[in-house]
């Protein structure tokens, strides 16, 4: 009964803060929805451009986890383990900010792998993604000015101490782990080399995501955004949101965006970026996931030839 309480508040604070989210998105834009469906009728080839990119970021994130999942050996196919993740990649916005996992541990499942395996690939994979995406945020600081060159010059060098003493410190972090009960038989089995290639690909993948979303931006006239810029305030604004309790970090995310363009732009047009983002967001998981389920059936259809 106890734990049922905690998950009936935990449920209703959730909705409550993506009821406060949406009221606070909808009364600062002075975007009407049928303004959104002109821009997106009328839209220019930057903006179409973007999302194609956009969508090979998801591509990339997904192929990312799926060979943390088959290291060392390989574990599930690299087209199924893409069907797993993007059909999965929906559930994120149930209040909760679990269920994605959930359903691609579910599904993955089905497929044979141990569930103790995929969570230590989630472990990973949220790790890397958030030092992918802190790479980015710590260069966007400096170049607003909230951090000096000191501090970026330590940040780095923070970074190298961190590859030199990756074993004893993942040791440590193992054993901090294993304090807890769910965590009592983990192994972080992942040598320095794998770990920090898997990072290269998702520092490459992020940047593929700045590089989307610099074209998005260009979209709406703005030629004076660095790409930098753009890959930094992205990678910061989507940290925030992952970390935020509320499905999809929908609200948080769009308000840390308002926050960072505003440097650059009007705040009214910096909202009204925020708002086509999501939207924007949506369609390249759109186009993802027809992608995948539709490659899928047509292998199904051949196999049946």
């Amino acid at each position: 009964m106890k734990l049922k309480g905690k998950k009936f508040w935990l449920f209703a604070v959730n909705s409550l803060l993506l009821v406060v989210a949406f009221y606070f998105l909808f009364t600062h834009m002075n975007m009407k929805l049928s303004d959104i469906w002109r821009f997106l009728l009328n839209a220019n080839r930057w903006f179409y451009l973007s999302l194609i990119v956009f969508t090979i970021f998801l591509v990339m994130q997904a192929w990312n986890w799926v060979q943390i999942l088959n290291h060392p050996g390989r574990l599930i196919a690299q087209t199924r383990g893409l069907l797993i993740y993007i059909n999965s990649q929906f559930a994120k916005y149930i209040p909760g900010g679990v269920w994605n996992y959930v359903g691609r541990v579910y599904m993955t499942s089905q497929a044979g792998v141990a569930i103790p395996h995929q969570m230590l690939t989630l472990f990973y994979e949220n790790v890397l993604l958030v030092l992918a995406a802190a790479v980015y945020a710590v260069y966007l600081l400096y170049l607003l000015n909230m951090l000096t060159l000191t501090g970026l010059i330590l940040s780095a060098a923070a970074f190298v101490l961190f590859y030199i003493f990756y074993t004893p410190l993942t040791g440590w972090t193992e054993k901090q782990l294993r304090r807890f009960k769910k965590f009592k038989n983990l192994q972080l089995s992942l040598p320095r080399k794998s770990f920090f290639t898997f990072l290269g690909y998702f520092l490459v993948s992020h940047f593929i995501m700045g590089l989307a979303y610099w074209m998005l931006l260009k979209s709406f006239g703005l030629q004076d955004v660095s790409l930098f810029y753009a890959a930094g305030t992205f990678a910061l604004a989507w940290l925030v949101g992952l970390m935020s309790p509320l499905p999809g970090g929908i609200g948080v995310r769009e308000g840390f965006l308002i926050y960072l363009l505003q440097f650059q732009v009007p705040l009214d047009l910096a909202t009204q970026i925020s708002i086509i983002t999501r939207i924007w967001n949506i369609i390249s998981e759109l186009l993802f996931f027809i992608l995948m389920n539709g490659f899928a059936l047509l292998k199904k259809g051949w196999k049946q030839i």
